[in-house]
């Protein structure tokens, strides 16, 4: 099945919220940042029929992860706000015309990316595997085949080395 094909079901939040504006032209969409803590964002969307309501007609949540793709390493807010507004639009009811899915259309698209990415790095040797980790973690590779090589002079295993980047990448999310 093409790729395509495959998604041939799903709408783009660009659709719902076209549809939801349609069916309620005076509707709102709020979104709020629940938390970002440790390169990790999740947001509320709530879903109102008008402005006078106090009361949303849906809520949904989404969360995405700080450099976790492209998008994601300068608009990981704004990717996370649109899927909440899309989920809670679809479980308003509204979009769900090619079977009844509440996933996006993007978002299914990017689960199915960062699926071919990470069996794309099984593949990979050991180095590669570590080198796309650090690339993803820090956003750029200035420095990283030096460290790398520092790491292996010193006796290190590909693993031990995994490990030690994993903690570097961790406590720089935490400042």
């Amino acid at each position: 099945m093409s790729k395509e094909a495959a998604l041939a079901d799903y709408i783009t939040v660009n659709e719902r919220i076209m549809e939801f504006y349609d069916r309620y032209p005076e509707g709102r969409i709020i979104n709020e940042i629940v938390s970002w803590e440790d390169g990790v964002v999740v947001v509320r969307s709530s879903v109102y029929k008008d402005h006078q309501s106090d009361k949303p007609i849906s809520v949904d949540y989404a969360y995405e992860k700080e450099g976790s793709s492209y998008i994601n390493k300068t608009s990981v807010l704004e990717n996370c706000s649109t899927s909440a507004a899309g989920r809670a639009i679809a479980l308003a009811g509204i979009a769900l015309r090619r079977g009844g899915h509440v996933a996006s259309r993007e978002e299914v698209e990017n689960a199915k990316l960062q699926q071919d990415v990470l069996n794309q790095e099984k593949n990979l040797p050991a180095p590669d595997q570590i080198k796309i980790k650090y690339q993803v973690g820090k956003g750029d590779l200035d420095g990283f085949d030096e460290w790398f090589s520092n790491m292996k002079s010193k006796g290190n295993t590909h693993q031990q080395i995994e490990t030690v980047l994993t903690q570097k990448l961790m406590e720089r999310g935490k400042q």
